[in-house]
């Protein structure tokens, strides 16, 4: 065989070889880039950057649920039964406040019926600036969120996507084995892989000790608050007047409120959270939540794996209480909470919490 017709041998073999993976991964479409999941297919639920944005857009709901880990270990069926509507669960682990945002209105934009979004508002978030984004989760699959096609070929062309996940599905179709997907009740969870309590992240930590000065919010802070809940909180609000937002604040363990008094800065957090709820009570479909002077849980350290993250009851009670309208932010009630939160936390005895750390 001559140069030339080796060169055209091998050229149709690997155009040949090149369609084949491209239909591989069009066809099996692990990350729901192309089309909702077939039937035939099990599908395993475990990125969420890659994920995500096909399950917001390709999948039939009329509920969201996202947010960061604080809303990992929700279940979706819980919230179907509590709210009546079919849900899906899209969180982001470390999210910040746009990327958040940015998948909401990807499903605001696909689907008409969207009835229900629940969202954490996780505060550590609400200080940054509006475009602030994640610089050390890793390089974001770009490619899989716009409409551009020429870049899908870091998609389908993607060694870990073909064998790690088309290739695996096509075998265990081809064995009888069941199809189906991972369900929104565990897709993310994370509850199982640690232990709760205080001598999880208290039994080595250092006694609190007082402030040496107390920090202000800054006119700049105030700012760039309001920037940022306009654009990545309630635009969407105005823009879909017929959907229901229910936003809350995730209820932070009382370490997290003592390490903010430590370091001279609960009040200016306190502030924060003020600034950011008077962005977004004029809004009657948005309806905002705290639970952070649910005491009796912030306290108690059964209840947490660290300073911030709590337990899966807490999230099927978060549930319960926003649909039953307890921890309702409003105009008449919302100086009350913020100075109850200011007058617990300012006379609290932080060091009782190593009481429950046990020998």
């Amino acid at each position: 065989m001559n140069n030339k017709k080796w060169l055209i041998t091998f050229g149709i073999i690997l155009a040949i070889v090149l369609i084949s993976l491209t239909a591989l991964v069009a066809v099996t479409d692990p990350f729901f880039h192309y089309h909702k999941p077939l039937p035939c297919f099990h599908y395993i639920l475990d990125n969420e950057r890659s994920q995500n944005d096909g399950i917001t857009k390709r999948f039939d709901y009329q509920g969201i649920i996202t947010g960061t880990s604080m809303t990992e270990n929700f279940k979706a069926s819980e919230a179907e039964e509590i709210f009546g509507c079919k849900f899906i669960k899209v969180s982001y682990s470390g999210g910040r406040f746009k990327e958040l945002n940015d998948n909401i209105r990807n499903g605001l934009r696909t689907h008409d019926e969207i009835k229900y979004v629940i969202r954490s508002l996780d505060q550590d978030g609400i200080n940054k600036d509006k475009d602030y984004s994640r610089t050390d989760l890793g390089t974001y699959p770009e490619y899989l969120y716009d409409d551009n096609i020429f870049n899908d070929v870091k998609y389908i062309l993607n060694k870990d996507v073909i064998f790690s996940r088309s290739v695996s599905m096509v075998y265990a179709w081809l064995r009888g084995m069941p199809s189906g997907m991972t369900s929104f009740d565990d897709y993310a969870r994370w509850d199982h892989e640690y232990d709760f309590g205080a001598n999880e992240f208290l039994k080595y930590r250092s006694p609190f000790s007082p402030p040496a000065e107390e920090y202000s919010l800054t006119e700049e802070d105030r700012i760039r608050i309001s920037e940022n809940i306009r654009q990545n909180v309630t635009s969407l609000v105005e823009e879909y007047p017929d959907t229901q937002f229910y936003y809350f604040f995730p209820p932070y363990s009382a370490v997290f409120w003592g390490d903010l008094w430590e370091n001279g800065c609960l009040k200016q957090h306190i502030e924060i959270q003020r600034a950011a709820i008077e962005e977004m009570l004029h809004y009657p479909n948005l309806k905002v939540f705290s639970f952070d002077t649910c005491t009796d849980l912030t306290t108690d350290m059964a209840r947490y794996k660290d300073a911030v993250h709590y337990d899966p009851a807490t999230n099927s009670w978060i549930l319960q209480q926003m649909h039953n309208g307890e921890g309702l932010l409003t105009e008449d009630n919302y100086e009350e909470y913020l100075n109850n939160l200011l007058n617990f936390y300012t006379e609290f005895d932080f060091n009782s919490l190593f009481e429950q750390v046990e020998p």
